[in-house]
């Protein structure tokens, strides 16, 4: 498998995230790596675009470039490129069903494998963490007739075979997700704000910018949902104890 880092939420404005974004740039092995931020969930907004360049351009000091995918032409071959040539993709949050919609239309999901495969750190939160697992708890249904508390299931790029659920600690998202892992019978990981899943190649481990930041792995066992606190003591552990029961794990 690839690098990923992929956050629960917070506000990159206030630093929230911050001792998880440096671990990001740390990651990439260079002094000032190239970063290319997708802001397709936001719709391009410019506040956020500016927020992003100064923050990961200024203090983080990465080399910041913006994918733009949205009122203008797009050349699918100069995405492509743009994107194999970066050394972080970071992924803002926002309308997650809009954003992979955009992205099959211009080919993003099939130069994001590409990356992927090639070792680029992929990153990103709240709709930039859902996109790289099979699926994820989403709101992105809620302006269309999607009752309080109950929110969809939106397909990823499905590079972590899991059902995500970022924002953990918000609204009513801890209340529904027993629900989704029912409906999709799925194990889910469940990432409150301030915690990241990282993941390199067949190792993983979770980090936090807060002491109140939590990682849960949600299955069904025997019929009943089973839920599992995970270490945030930014340890490595091999993979495949995400995906395996927690009756299979010794």
């Amino acid at each position: 498998m690839g690098k990923i880092f992929a956050i629960g939420g917070g506000e990159i404005r206030f630093g929230e995230t911050r001792e998880i974004d440096r671990k990001i740039v740390e990651a990439s092995g260079k002094k000032n790596p190239k970063l290319l931020f997708i802001p397709t969930a936001s719709r391009e907004a410019e506040a956020y675009i500016k927020t992003v360049d100064e923050y990961f351009g200024g203090e983080l000091g990465c080399r910041v470039e913006t994918l733009f995918l949205i009122n203008r032409p797009v050349d699918t071959h100069a995405v492509r490129s743009e994107i194999l040539d970066s050394d972080i993709i970071y992924v803002g949050g926002g309308n997650t069903r809009f954003m992979m919609e955009t992205w099959r239309k211009h080919a993003v999901d099939k130069a994001l494998r590409e990356a992927y495969d090639k070792g680029i750190i992929l990153s990103g939160l709240s709709a930039g963490s859902i996109c790289w697992f099979d699926c994820g708890q989403s709101d992105s249904d809620f302006a269309i007739d999607v009752p309080e508390g109950r929110y969809s299931c939106v397909d990823g790029l499905g590079f972590i075979p899991l059902l995500h659920a970022p924002h953990h600690n918000e609204d009513h998202r801890a209340v529904d997700l027993p629900l989704l892992v029912r409906e999709k019978e799925r194990t889910a990981l469940a990432l409150s704000n301030f915690c990241a899943l990282e993941i390199s190649d067949d190792k993983c481990r979770f980090h936090k910018s807060s002491e109140e930041a939590y990682a849960l792995k949600l299955e069904v066992i025997d019929g009943l949902i089973q839920e599992t606190s995970l270490p945030l003591d930014g340890t490595f552990r091999n993979l495949s104890t995400l995906f395996k029961s927690e009756s299979e794990v010794e």
